[in-house]
């Protein structure tokens, strides 16, 4: 655990409270480390989580979200440019 999510656990935890979200410590920590510390992809996934109405977000809430996962999709003529193109 890097200092920076150690201070971005502790701050979920206080929104978390502050939202009156039940939230598992291990559910934040698995979150930090899914978004690499992505401030932004933590909380939005927060708020869906919470609207879906549960009581309490749990490791296996965070594991079924997409938290973390961004678009990586790359056009096949992009793919061919990368492959093929001198490094600069």
């Amino acid at each position: 655990q890097n200092p920076q999510s150690g201070r971005l656990y502790k701050r979920l935890m206080q929104v978390c409270a502050s939202e009156n979200l039940m939230a598992e410590g291990r559910a934040i920590g698995m979150l930090c480390a899914q978004t690499e510390c992505d401030v932004r992809a933590c909380l939005h996934t927060l708020q869906f989580l919470s609207g879906r109405g549960g009581q309490k977000v749990c490791v296996a809430d965070v594991q079924s979200s997409a938290a973390g996962q961004r678009d990586r999709t790359v056009h096949a003529m992009q793919a061919w440019d990368n492959i093929f193109s001198k490094p600069k």
